[in-house]
């Protein structure tokens, strides 16, 4: 009823009944507890570690939050979502991932998250997710990246390992965590 923060959804429910029907069509587009092929404990693995993907994401508290925060992905999208997305992340980038490179005109190049541009100043958070604010007027160069600055993982691993990966990935739903 309230939306869901980080998404494109807005909390615009206002009955209960009308609430459970947007949670049921909601879900129908999730995994819907779809079992991909594969090991999830062997994906665990390799997310927290020849992956790397806990450099950027966090799952239930443990890893970093340079990227989204995948502690209940499983439950919010399909495997087919997770699939693409580890294998092609440039194919659906939200805009509160996309980056942007800044160059004052004192020199000064910074990069970030774009949190916030308007006709008076661009708003990033930087790698330490410090909040960095620009007037236009002092940059010389400003440049959005609407790419994701996760890799592609295609080629990297085997179709095993990918499949782990995802298995992992579809069985993250929240399960032990305040939701």
């Amino acid at each position: 009823r309230e939306g869901i923060d980080g998404t494109g959804m807005p909390g615009r429910v206002r009955t209960d009944e009308r609430a459970w029907k947007v949670v049921a069509y909601l879900r129908s587009l999730g995994g819907g507890g779809e079992i991909p092929p594969g090991d999830s404990q062997r994906g665990r693995e390799l997310f927290f570690g020849s992956a790397n993907c806990s450099t950027c994401h966090i799952v239930a508290g443990e890893g970093m939050t340079q990227g989204p925060d995948l502690t209940l992905i499983g439950y919010r999208r399909s495997v087919e979502f997770l699939r693409t997305s580890v294998l092609d992340p440039n194919a659906e980038v939200d805009p509160r991932w996309w980056s942007a490179q800044v160059t004052t005109v004192d020199g000064v190049n910074a990069s970030g998250y774009l949190l916030g541009e308007d006709i008076q100043s661009v708003r990033l958070l930087d790698i330490d997710n410090r909040l960095l604010a620009f007037p236009k007027a002092q940059l010389e160069q400003f440049e959005p990246v609407k790419t994701s600055r996760m890799p592609s993982y295609e080629g990297l691993f085997d179709d095993d390992d990918i499949d782990n990966l995802i298995a992992y990935l579809a069985s993250l739903r929240g399960e032990g965590v305040d939701q």
